[in-house]
Order: C-alpha cells, then structure tokens, then sequence
C-alpha cells in the first residue's frame, strides 16, 4: 500500500528534477507560441532565467554546439551594426528587439540536458495539443460563429490566436513531419498515422496558406514512397492524397489560388499601372501580382545600395518611398514589407546581409543532411521555400518559431535512445 508521504515524497522528486521543469518549460514555450504573442514572450523570459540558475551554468556553456549556433550569433551582430548607419534607429532598435530570440533561446536548447525520450513525449504532446487545437478551432467556427469553415482563418484563428495564417500552418508542418517520422521509425499503427496525416492535410487546406500545401502534400509523397516500404501503406497514402485533391477542388480556397496563378499578370509595367488604384476595397487584388510589384521596388533599391544596403533601421523607409515613386496605392496605404527575407536582408545591408542569411539557412540544411536527421531537413526546406514570399522574422512567431525548432530538431536527431 502506497502511503501518502510516499506520494508527497514522488512529487518532490519530479519537482526538483531539472529535466522535468525544462521539459514542461520548453512544452509550454511552444503551446503559448501557437496561442499568441504576450504569453510567448512571458516563456522566453521565464525558460531564460531558468537556464541562468544553475549551478552547472559554466559546463553548460561549453557544451553549446557552435557549429549551429554560430549563424545565429553573426544575424543577430549584423543587426546590431545596422543601428550603426540608421538614420530611424528606433526601428534598427526594434529589429534588434525582434531577434534576441536568436541568441537567447539557441544556447539554452543546445546545451541544457534533457534524454532523447523525453524530446520525443515533447513533440508526442505538442502533437497531440495542436491537433486538438485544430478540432476547437474547426468547431468555434462552425458551431459558435456559425460561418462557412473556409472563412476559418480570417475569423476564429484571428479572433482565438491573432496569428497570421502563414506563420500558424508552420505549427502543422511541423506535426506532419513527426507523424511521418513515427513511421518510419514504428513508433505508431499505420491505421491511427492515416488518420493523423488526413486530419493534419485537412487543417492546412482549410488555412489556406499554399506554400504549405504543397509541401505537406510533397512530403507525405516523398516518405510513402521512399521511407515507407509498405505498399498496403503506400495504397492508402495514394488514395488519400487522390480523395483529397478532388475533394477540395472544388472548394472557395482552391480556386481562389487556381485563379490567381493563372491570371496573374507578368508585365511589370501593367502590373504597376494595375496598384496605383487601391483595389483592396472591391477584392480583386492579387497578392502574387502584388508581390511582384513589392519585389520590382525592393530590387531597385537593393541594386543602388548593392554593397552596404540602406541600414535595418531605414529599409522600411526606403521602401515606403519606393511605393510613392510607382504611385502603388495599396503599398502606400499599408506600408507593405518586401515579402521576401531574402530581398529584406539585402535592402538592409546589401550583399552581405543576402549572403549571410543564405549561410544562416544553408548551415543547419547542411548539418541535417550530414546526419541524415530527415525531420529537420525537410522543416529547413520548407522555410527557406517559404522566406522566397514571406518576411518571416518581421513577426515574433517567425522568430520563435526557427530559434526553437532548429535547434530542438537539431538536439533530437543528434541524441541516442
């Protein structure tokens, strides 16, 4: 018979293990990550201080891998440098702000211990929340708001989250990839795996964001037919993928991006001439064609300012004058970004910023392939597809987001059972 000193004496012992309060600490950085930006922010804070009261702090510090951490490190100090030649310093301050995620959360992941075991319960749970985060999301729009589901993004997951559907979907690409790692490594029925991937696709779908359904649809292809050595298995992926695709073809979401890829209009000059009346009001733009006329402005400038750019405190501005030059009055109104990492780091410090944001995603594709972790591989690709059409560290969860995946992938591919 278990006496209650025993269960007291238990619970002690979980509570002073430091493995167990890291592992809560960092489950819920990435649940308040999903749920928005004030409560993220507070775990950053919090999971910091945890890993500075240690008495161990100095061997912790040596055992940083600086092979991943280094990119990390260099993207922050170039933007300090950028407050440098800023003329509106108060936004490279920001900027500065905005990335301390990358210096800050790297380190702890990298070198506080934790078992591969309990890694693997941390994605398991993270799994098992954001698939049933899904399911809430899907009912408050359906039954409480009482609207069509397609609409999902623009109502429920901007008034429960207030996340961009981009940045959110990330989250899902994330439980796809770990459900298909659970395969491949039998770690789950194949029957409850189908069911996860069906229900993980159809959440993306219904968000909308098309980069990430492709690359959803492209990685359970490419680990059916090459990891997967089932074909009962690679039957019923096939199958799926079929009855999902003619399923949602006929959807709001389906031809809306259908129409916009093929009508969107390559010539610059119409396309300029196209946004310099606000079309926003009457639902006709397109964010591709959009797109396009952003890059034609940020271009211009990134090639006048080619060496040093124009500082990370004043890209923004330069933009801004950009759009007024063109007359793009959508732009002008709502002070885009480039929408594009790669143009952004190039405007704010020309070549050199291009470059070292190709060796800051380039370094841990690199140490992923060399050890054949899979998981964090494809997240990688997935990312730098995505920084093609996205300004993904304009916003916290961009940042968060890569500072705590990649190294945590990183950490769970590298470490034994």
């Amino acid at each position: 018979m278990i006496m209650k000193g025993d269960y007291i004496e238990k619970i002690k012992s979980i509570v002073n293990n430091r493995e167990n309060i890291y592992f809560l600490l960092l489950l819920l950085l990435l649940v308040f990550l999903s749920k928005g930006y004030h409560f993220s922010s507070n775990m950053i804070v919090v999971i910091c201080v945890f890993y500075l009261i240690d008495k161990n702090l100095k061997e912790k510090i040596k055992r940083i891998d600086i092979k991943l951490y280094l990119p990390f490190v260099l993207v922050f100090v170039i933007h300090l440098i950028g407050i440098l030649y800023s003329d509106n310093t108060q936004k490279a301050i920001s900027g500065v702000i905005a990335r301390l995620s990358f210096i800050l959360l790297p380190p702890i992941i990298l070198s506080e211990l934790i078992s591969k075991k309990k890694l693997y319960k941390l994605l398991l749970l993270l799994k098992y929340y954001l698939l049933f985060f899904a399911i809430f999301l899907i009912i408050i729009q359906t039954f409480f708001i009482q609207y069509s589901l397609w609409k999902l993004t623009y109502i429920a997951l901007r008034s429960v989250t207030g996340i961009h559907h981009m940045y959110f979907s990330q989250f899902y690409i994330l439980v796809l990839l770990f459900v298909l790692h659970q395969l491949n490594e039998r770690k789950i029925r194949i029957g409850l795996a189908i069911f996860e991937i069906a229900m993980t696709l159809f959440f993306i779908w219904i968000l909308g964001a098309a980069p990430s359904m492709f690359f959803s649809l492209l990685f359970v292809l490419i680990a059916t037919f090459i990891h997967n050595k089932s074909w009962f298995y690679r039957f019923l992926i096939f199958i799926l993928l079929i009855g999902s695709i003619f399923s949602m073809r006929n959807t709001i979401i389906f031809e809306n991006k259908i129409n916009k890829v093929t009508q969107i209009e390559f010539n610059i000059n119409k396309n300029i001439k196209k946004y310099q009346q606000d079309l926003s009001a009457f639902g006709t733009s397109n964010t591709l064609e959009m797109r396009l006329v952003k890059w034609h402005v940020a271009l211009k400038i990134f090639r006048t300012n080619f060496w040093t750019g124009v500082g990370s405190g004043d890209y923004q501005d330069s933009l801004n004058k950009g759009y007024v030059k063109i007359k793009f009055a959508n732009a002008i109104k709502y002070k885009y970004n480039t929408h594009n990492q790669y143009l952004e780091e190039g405007l704010k410090f020309g070549i050199w910023g291009v470059l070292l944001l190709l060796y800051f995603f380039a370094n841990p594709l690199f140490l992923a392939y060399k050890e054949r972790n899979w998981m964090l591989f494809a997240i990688v690709v997935y990312i730098v597809s995505i920084a093609v059409i996205e300004s993904l560290f304009v916003r916290l969860h961009g940042v968060v987001f890569f500072s705590v995946v990649i190294p945590l992938l990183y950490v769970y591919g590298k470490k034994k059972d």
